[in-house]
């Protein structure tokens, strides 16, 4: 059996409101004052109303469609959540100022309660609970634990009608506290059916589900503080209410202009960049990631008038050695997949494109992977000069998202032993070093090397013929495998062999040679500490290939 997952989410939202909202609307708000009760209607009515809309309009574009998803930061249904925590936070706080004509116990739960429900609307709208800096949670767990603690202990001063009140706040809180945590540690697989049942067509929003979660539960506490506040003062002044109605606008109009969204690249993930172009485009974030046989593209880009008709862009992989396209596709940029919102409330649109590999593309070989943006101009396809870029840039149209490798399909099987072992996880195998050699002969090396672990620096190669008596030493350096794959490229598992063709100085005395190699960063001319497979440490970062025999040409 298939169900669209689209049905299914409906039906769910629509069992939630149904099975919640009259049994609190029964049990709470018909308790309160009839001005308080209109507060609730209204925050419940504008709940009802805008998530309806989510449920059942067909957005005709990608920004209509980010205004109305339940999956989404910073958008309609996300500044309700928001505002409504808000409000909770404001209606706790004038709970407690009454409060304290009580005791001090009273200020201390619903002041509690203010501030951990204004500590929720903060990072519901800041979307600090997306970040990756472990779990959000914990801190307010703690403050609702010691306000549950306050809550239960027994006192005398705590009337019955207020303590049942505050059970209510503590069961909505666990509501949404147990929807956050839940589906931030959910493992089932949104696309698929968690039941097996049926086949689901489609992925839920499982984000969206606990937006709803939210909205219940925090619909349900506004309603409990109220309670509350009534027992405080049953006949609220005018302006009371007054403030509270606007609240929510209040709250809003604040926390947009205070708060600057933070940049696409930290809500992607995404690498971020900052590329201007001649028709106002900028780029703001990338990504590169390797597929079956191909490549995948992510761009991220902002317009200002959110314009791109008659735009397009192109993505070359080019060999930097050879200058040659080894594949290249377009797009139009009319029909973004996503939409962000960055800095400044800036549209930003996510284009991707899968570009296939070529058969015979070359591995362990660094390429390029170039992108340009046009505009098309009557017949005329035009690139956009870049006017500014933090990115490398290959020519005045073009700039270079970065290098990508291929790797080999066939590998060298590993020596019983290798000749040596960096400290950043490469190793040498051994080499083959000839008997003897003339002076102004051509010296033929083979250096094969394995990495077990990818390493972001650049290291150059040295290999020096001299003699230690003396201390004269002839010194050739290079890319350990060429500049067809510098070390910074290099991915774990590799292992490739490159070829050394060194011409011997035609001055050079014969006699007995001693022969080095090793590797060191070229930012800092630092050698790369090597050992033996023993793990005997190398003097001076040296490895020793063996003796060499120069003799005089006959």
């Amino acid at each position: 059996m298939t169900i669209a997952a689209e049905t299914l989410t409906r039906s769910l939202v629509l069992f939630l409101y149904i099975a919640a909202c009259p049994i609190l609307y029964w049990r709470l708000v018909l308790r309160l004052p009839s001005s308080l009760r209109r507060l609730a209607d209204l925050m419940l009515a504008v709940q009802l109303i805008l998530v309806s809309v989510a449920l059942l309009y067909r957005p005709a574009s990608v920004l209509e469609q980010w205004y109305w998803h339940l999956d989404r930061e910073w958008n309609i249904l996300s500044l309700l959540s928001t505002a409504q925590l808000a409000l909770i936070g404001a209606v706790a706080f004038i709970a407690s100022w009454r409060a304290m004509r009580q005791s001090a116990r009273h200020f201390a739960i619903t002041a509690g309660y203010g501030i951990l429900f204004f500590a929720l609307a903060i990072v519901e709208f800041t979307g600090t609970k997306i970040s990756p800096i472990g779990p959000w949670y914990f801190p307010y767990l703690a403050l609702a634990a010691c306000l549950a603690t306050l809550t239960f202990i027994p006192s005398k001063t705590l009337p019955k009608p207020q303590r049942s009140w505050l059970l209510y706040v503590l069961l909505a809180l666990a509501l949404i506290g147990l929807a956050g945590v839940l589906m931030d540690t959910w493992k089932i697989n949104p696309c698929e059916s968690p039941f097996g049942f049926f086949h689901l067509a489609g992925c839920i929003p499982k984000y969206g589900i606990e937006e709803i979660f939210e909205l219940i539960g925090g619909w349900a506490a506004l309603v409990a503080l109220l309670g509350q506040f009534s027992e405080f003062e049953p006949r609220p002044s005018a302006r009371v209410r007054w403030a509270l109605f606007l609240f929510p606008a209040i709250w809003l109009l604040l926390i947009t202009q205070l708060h600057s969204l933070p940049p696409v690249s930290e809500q992607s993930g995404k690498r971020g960049a900052s590329v201007v172009f001649a028709s106002g485009a900028r780029l703001r974030a990338y990504d590169l990631q390797p597929g079956d046989n191909s490549y995948n593209f992510q761009i991220f880009l902002s317009h200002p008038s959110a314009d791109f008709n008659s735009q397009g862009y192109s993505v070359h992989i080019i060999d930097p050695i050879s200058q040659e396209v080894l594949v290249s596709d377009d797009r139009e940029l009319n029909d973004p997949g996503r939409l962000y919102m960055g800095p400044g409330y800036t549209q930003v649109y996510l284009h991707t494109m899968k570009l296939p590999i070529p058969l015979d593309a070359p591995r362990n070989h660094a390429l390029w992977a170039v992108l340009t943006l046009w505009r098309e101009e009557g017949a005329d396809f035009q690139a956009q000069r870049i006017q500014s870029s933090d990115l490398q840039r290959l020519s005045d149209t073009q700039i270079i998202l970065g290098e990508i490798v291929l790797p080999a399909e066939y590998s060298p099987p590993p020596p019983p032993a290798p000749l040596a072992y960096f400290d950043n996880g490469f190793t040498l195998d051994p080499v083959t070093l000839p008997a003897s050699a003339q002076t102004g002969d051509t010296l033929t090396l083979h250096f094969t090397w394995r990495a077990d672990i990818a390493d972001d620096e650049e290291y150059a190669q040295f290999l020096h013929i001299g003699d230690e008596a003396s201390e004269q030493w002839w010194v050739f350096d290079q890319h350990p495998l060429g500049l067809r794959l510098p070390t910074q490229f290099w991915y774990a598992g590799l292992a490739d062999t490159e070829t050394w063709n060194l011409a011997l100085p035609a001055d050079l005395p014969a006699g007995q040679y001693s022969v080095i190699t090793g590797l060191y960063r070229t930012r800092d001319i630092v050698r790369l500490p090597a050992s033996d497979p023993d793990g005997r440490p190398f003097v001076n970062a040296s490895v020793p290939l063996g003796r060499l025999l120069i003799e005089a040409p006959d």
